[in-house]
């Protein structure tokens, strides 16, 4: 969720901004994450990303690059969103966009359909400059737990940013929510890596139950 990032990327400034952004970013170890907390094996054609200290688990594209814990937004760190991590391909490959997970450690998160109506009310805050049309909300199952698709489109209406379609899935477990996006503001890239991303969304899952 997509969690889209502003001024990022994930999911997230003005989407395509944001992913420019997280490519350009090295070293792609960031922040203080010790060695041990995650843990990468790569595959054939995937990495298994384990995350111990955010208590997930989630398969990305071998050859992508991986960002743990990209500095948030000042939007983000209001709205209490924490992006843990964001991937994506290397500038050669031509793609501009972002797989992101996000987290939201707050207290009051509840069960995931009131977060889902909260998480809203976020996006609202985060792309206030923009502006933001919901299109759709749907509930769905991710990684064995209730959770919501929702849709909705950031307009940029100034210095020729035109409208972004974005698409998050929202979550809670154990106290608190999880948001999934995919970040790009390109039709043929949402087109090229849709398979991509639902692999990345089906293999998410949970370290502790």
């Amino acid at each position: 969720m997509k969690l889209w990032l502003k001024g990022v990327l994930v999911f997230l400034a003005a989407v395509a901004v944001l992913s420019a952004i997280g490519a350009s970013m090295s070293p792609p170890v960031q922040n203080n994450v010790t060695p041990l907390s995650v843990t990468v094996a790569t595959s054939q054609t995937y990495q298994s990303y384990s995350d111990s200290v955010n208590g997930f688990t989630v398969q990305v594209p071998g050859a992508w690059e991986i960002f743990r814990n990209p500095t948030p937004t000042s939007e983000e760190s209001a709205a209490g969103l924490i992006p843990v991590l964001s991937v994506h391909p290397s500038n050669s490959q031509g793609f501009g966009g972002s797989f992101v997970v996000s987290v939201d450690k707050s207290p009051q998160i509840g069960s995931a359909s009131q977060y889902a109506v909260t998480y809203k009310e976020k996006l609202a805050q985060i792309w206030s400059s923009e502006g933001i049309t919901y299109n759709s909300l749907q509930n769905m199952t991710l990684a064995g737990s209730l959770a919501f698709e929702i849709a909705y489109t950031i307009h940029f209406p100034t210095n020729g940013g035109g409208d972004c379609p974005a698409r998050d899935v929202v979550t809670t477990h154990n106290g608190m929510a999880y948001i999934l996006g995919f970040d790009t503001c390109s039709a043929s890239d949402a087109s090229a890596n849709l398979t991509r991303f639902g692999t990345f969304e089906s293999s998410f899952g949970f370290l502790s139950p």
